[in-house]
């Protein structure tokens, strides 16, 4: 059974190609929530139109039966897929008028979902312009493609699929850029055969919101992210199970509301920044590496980089010579009590390497002179983990408003 994440997104591929073969006039008279309350009243009442629009969505690995159980189980999402298919039905040709899907019947869109014609293209063009030497300042390599676009499913026509393969033969390691990358996608974007779709679930009113398609909005954005602040950390000690302790991260306030959290995930082996709380853009999107934190804080101040580096890999070192024993009595540990291996993985963690780094990045942030810095870095961070760097492809986020 394939997970929840290819279903829910295949789905809402799925009712995009319903809300396309119906058409955007009367769209939204069939895609009811009040006349088809659950994924069961719509199936039974336009099985013919479920099945003729699948013929137009490629989802690999999902098959239309694995996204009829999902959704019958998950009424949320169904609710979630039919709200958004019938905004973007509403709403695409504000993005661009070229996009055909106002007459009933399909003209030239597939809906596509880990595809090999789009979606896989892309994947192998990203992977070698990533690889090629960045071409605007302070531009860090990107972690994955998610953060040049976190688009989950495509709109994409049989021109698209042609230009894309044309573009794969042409490009070459080294050469081929993020320049190069971004014309190809937003050429096919403004003729109407290409969108990339960002999905937040939502159950009530849907909003389509444009990205890096004017990059003066998201220079406005940006000047609106400083800093505040930071919490009181304090190193941790060691305590008896059970006692209190100090807490193991440290947020850093931003004036525009929210935090950056910062911690070390032991369960998961690496150091995180995540923004939480705060405006919708950002919140839920992390940095998840030391490795890409501090590339980012080397634009800002290399030597602050560079300690950072330096001492989260010492502490690293010394967090798992002393996790090795304790994970072979981790059996043991949990019968004495549930929470007791846990507990000391996480006490493991703070002593060697919360301990080690989170001083200097305190002290970073809590000293006047670097205001300029602090918010610079933020920023930084705010393109990186919202896709919106000047490298970022263009796509599009359907959310709740």
């Amino acid at each position: 059974m394939p997970d929840k994440t290819a279903l829910f997104e295949s789905s809402q591929a799925l009712f995009c190609s319903i809300a396309d073969n119906i058409g955007s006039l009367n769209a939204h008279k069939i895609l009811d929530v009040k006349k088809f309350p659950s994924y069961s009243d719509f199936k039974s009442k336009n099985r013919k139109l479920i099945n003729e629009s699948s013929r137009r969505v490629e989802t690999p690995g999902v098959s239309l039966k694995d996204m009829d159980t999902f959704l019958i189980a998950n009424n949320d999402w169904y609710i979630s897929s039919l709200l958004i298919a019938v905004e973007l039905i509403k709403q695409i040709t504000q993005i661009d008028p070229d996009y055909k899907v106002h007459r009933p019947g399909y003209q030239n869109m597939f809906y596509l979902r880990g595809d090999k014609g789009v979606m896989d293209v892309i994947q192998k063009l990203f992977t070698i312009a990533n690889k090629a030497p960045m071409t605007v300042k302070n531009q860090a390599v990107f972690g994955n493609i998610n953060k040049w676009s976190p688009a989950d499913i495509y709109l994409g026509s049989k021109t698209a699929k042609q230009k894309l393969a044309l573009e794969l033969k042409k490009a070459k390691p080294k050469s081929y850029t993020f320049q190069n990358l971004n014309i190809i996608t937003s050429d096919l974007i403004d003729s109407g055969d290409l969108l990339p779709l960002s999905l937040k679930k939502t159950t009530k009113s849907v909003q389509l919101q444009q990205v890096n398609f004017d990059r003066k909005q998201e220079v406005k954005m940006l000047k609106g992210i400083s800093y505040k602040g930071t919490t009181d950390w304090k190193p941790y000690k060691r305590v008896p199970f059970g006692n209190k302790t100090e807490t193991r991260d440290m947020r850093i306030h931003l004036t525009s509301g929210g935090d950056v959290k910062l911690r070390h995930d032991p369960s998961a082996k690496r150091f995180v920044a995540e923004f939480i709380g705060g405006g919708a853009e950002a919140r839920g999107g992390s940095i998840g590496s030391m490795k890409v934190f501090t590339e980012l804080m080397n634009f800002v101040d290399p030597q602050i980089a560079q300690k950072l580096r330096s001492d989260y890999i010492k502490g690293e070192g010394d967090y798992f010579k002393e996790i090795a024993p304790v994970i072979k009595q981790r059996d043991k540990l949990n019968k004495q009590n549930p929470k007791l291996f846990d507990f000391k993985r996480g006490e493991i963690s703070a002593v060697n390497i919360i301990n080690k780094i989170m001083p200097t990045i305190k002290k970073f942030f809590n000293d006047k002179r670097n205001r300029e810095k602090a918010d610079q870095f933020l920023r930084i961070m705010f393109e990186y983990v919202t896709s919106r760097t000047p490298l970022s492809g263009k796509f599009v986020i359907a959310k709740g408003r």
